[in-house]
């Protein structure tokens, strides 16, 4: 299953977790509106199935809703990896002091689901295995404590309700990974003993 960016917002902030306000637009007059609204630079976003998208040209900022709208023009109708734009999100562009990798995939060998986890965002940072560490878990058990780590708890319980073999199970993992990640972050973050720059 692969869901686009707001997509996928949409689903992670039932789990209490925060991200930017975005609004998908489908044209460069509604992308110029939502600019004038939030007042400030903003980011434009491509929104399609994969990443990429930033060494791709599919992520700009615009710092006016006229620049908003010609970046918009651009993005929208335009091919990108065989698939064509046909929206876009306008977010408030954020400064940050540091970026960190969170992620959760299906390990398709051992069947469970698998927190990838970095002390450094950027482009490519699932390629740089030096840069994240992955750890398979069965949500359904009670993990193991990361080496480092307070005590190991989480505070929400895991279900064990799902069928490991299904396309329904899978989900149902997924999510329960979302939620234990969510619930562990700090915890996980001392594990990987990142130290202050």
């Amino acid at each position: 299953m692969r869901l686009l960016e707001h997509q996928s917002h949409k689903l992670l902030t039932a789990y209490d977790l925060a991200f930017t306000n975005a609004v998908v637009v489908s044209s460069p007059s509604a992308a110029a509106e939502e600019a004038h609204k939030i007042g400030s630079a903003v980011m434009l976003k491509a929104q399609v199935p994969f990443g990429g998208r930033l060494k791709a040209g599919a992520v700009q900022s615009a710092a006016t809703p006229e620049e908003s709208a010609h970046v918009a023009d651009r993005l929208l109708g335009s091919p990108l990896r065989g698939v064509t734009v046909s929206q876009v999100s306008v977010e408030t562009k954020i400064s940050f002091q540091r970026e960190f990798y969170v992620g959760i995939a299906w390990d398709t060998a051992n069947k469970l689901p698998m927190a990838l986890l970095g002390a450094a965002g950027g482009i490519d940072v699932e390629e740089t295995r030096a840069q994240v560490t992955r750890r398979t878990f069965d949500p359904w058990n009670r993990p193991r404590p990361l080496p480092g780590t307070r005590n190991g708890r989480r505070s929400r319980p895991l279900r064990q309700d799902a069928c490991r073999g299904s396309v329904h199970g899978k989900k149902k993992a997924l999510r329960e990974a979302g939620v234990f990640v969510a619930d562990r972050f700090n915890d996980i973050l001392d594990g990987l003993q990142i130290h202050e720059e």
